[in-house]
């Protein structure tokens, strides 16, 4: 489904938004007046490869209105079929410009995931940052009840519900209580974006984001993350056997 100013492409399986960063979010903007709804969700390498892996995970992936690419490796794979993405969008870059743009609007917002201790700390920041932010609930992501959370989400009122549980739990929560959120007109996954904006996470420096290696900023901060380079090497043989599929198709005409 197309709920978004700029060209879709399909790319392994996905429908990646292609535009910039700014249309994005002025029709999120425009959504959020006239009632339509918008899930999104930031494609990269391991949600490629989880896609191929699980059907649950695919699933739930695919009822997202809205792919951005948000790995540099999505953006540098598109090439190798002729897609040219305008812009790399990253999860945290899109909430952070979502919640500049609405809060003047007093629009309100659900936040959903991290522990109690970073999402305290990012909501303090989040509310100090961007003056006039109506957020009117908030839960940590390892409460084992996700009814609750549901109820809880319903009684706020928020229009708009950022959830933070990591791929693909984060998806497959989506996918399977949307329906039941009548209110919210945009869900945002943002995977580890809660703890950056928290501050106890660190991003990359510009220079290290502009050179489109902040992957490999995560993990030497993170060394945890070296466990996803499996991600990366699946990616990478799955976009190798596509070339090579398309290049024997192509011989055959």
């Amino acid at each position: 489904m197309r709920l978004v100013d700029g060209k879709n492409e399909d790319f392994m399986g996905f429908s990646v938004y292609n535009g910039t960063r700014d249309s994005l979010i002025n029709k999120i903007k425009q959504d959020l007046l006239t009632g339509n709804k918008n899930i999104i969700i930031a494609v990269n390498p391991k949600k490629i490869v989880l896609s191929k892996k699980s059907s649950e995970a695919a699933s739930a992936f695919h009822a997202a209105t809205v792919h951005i690419a948000d790995g540099v490796g999505i953006v540098i794979g598109a090439r190798k079929f002729g897609i040219h993405i305008k812009e790399r969008i990253t999860g945290i870059d899109l909430l952070e410009g979502i919640l500049r743009k609405i809060a003047p609007m007093k629009i309100p917002i659900f936040f959903f995931g991290a522990s109690e201790e970073n999402l305290v700390r990012a909501v303090d920041n989040i509310k100090s940052t961007y003056k006039e932010i109506n957020i009117v609930g908030q839960c940590n992501g390892y409460i084992e009840e996700k009814s609750k959370v549901v109820e809880q989400i319903r009684n706020s009122r928020a229009e708009v519900l950022v959830v933070a549980l990591g791929s693909p739990a984060q998806e497959i929560f989506v996918k399977e209580y949307c329906n039941e959120l009548k209110n919210v007109k945009l869900i945002l996954t943002v995977g580890g974006s809660i703890d950056v904006l928290s501050k106890r996470v660190k991003r990359a420096p510009k220079l290290i984001c502009k050179m489109n290696i902040e992957w490999l900023y995560r993990m030497i901060s993170q060394p945890k993350r070296i466990i996803e380079n499996r991600f990366l090497l699946e990616y990478i043989s799955l976009l190798l056997r596509e070339i090579r599929r398309r290049g024997s198709r192509n011989n055959d005409c």
